[in-house]
């Protein structure tokens, strides 16, 4: 328990140094729970279809969505989540900070959720898999691997699932501390805040989600981080 807290109260004092990326830290805390996080959303995707995976750091090919673009390079979201029997997916980005959030990479995820279908964005992993030197083509193998596992594509990596029929879309969530008020880039229909994420998991009780909760609530605001167990971070 103690561990815990000493845990989390490094996250909340290390986040405030230049240089610190809480967001690479805490992702991990919001991907365990990011199921049920979706659940408690306003995703007409989760609410119609069961979840059948979620993949972190899901590649997309540059020039699916440039066509300027020529080089085999991709852009990575931060978690795509899969449905059952379903062609449809739905893009998370986290964003830990206010201040990063990007204009282009909401324009280009933007795209990709309302114009690229799961099929093409499968080839474009294909691409960069057959392309990629070796020390790169194992990981891309295994993310193969992960979406025949998900059925989405056959043994032989042939995209096999049927286009839907749905007239639902694609969606796109960001994850982050609080409504876009500044930049005004994100919509509030499209982000899930982090006091929707603590109210979602108000009644989990084991240790390590109770001091995450707690932590959600100085993660949004300037302050000193209380933990879970009550000891103070001053």
């Amino acid at each position: 328990m103690a561990r815990i807290d000493d845990l989390f109260d490094l996250l909340d004092d290390w986040r405030n140094l230049p240089s610190y990326q809480l967001e690479r830290r805490a992702d991990i805390f919001f991907a365990v729970h990011l199921e049920k996080i979706l659940e408690n959303s306003r995703s007409t995707l989760v609410l119609k279809n069961k979840i059948i995976g979620i993949i972190p750091e899901f590649p997309v090919l540059k020039r699916i969505i440039n066509k300027d673009e020529i080089s085999n390079r991709s852009f990575k979201v931060d978690y795509a989540v899969f449905f059952e029997n379903s062609s449809k997916y739905l893009l998370v980005e986290l964003k830990t900070d206010m201040g990063s959030i990007d204009e282009k990479q909401y324009k280009d995820l933007k795209k990709v959720q309302q114009e690229v279908v799961l099929s093409d964005i499968v080839e474009g992993i294909k691409i960069v898999y057959k392309k990629s030197k070796s020390k790169y083509r194992a990981k891309y193998g295994y993310l193969l691997k992960q979406l025949c596992n998900l059925k989405i594509i056959d043994n032989d990596y042939n995209f096999k699932i049927e286009p839907s029929k749905q007239n639902t879309k694609n969606e796109l969530f960001y994850l982050m501390p609080d409504y876009d008020k500044k930049k005004k880039i994100i919509p509030e229909s499209g982000t899930i805040t982090f006091d929707d994420v603590r109210q979602g998991l108000s009644e989990e009780e084991d240790p390590l989600t109770v001091n995450f909760v707690e932590a959600l609530k100085h993660w949004t605001e300037s302050g000193s981080y209380t933990s879970g167990a009550g000891k103070k971070l001053t």
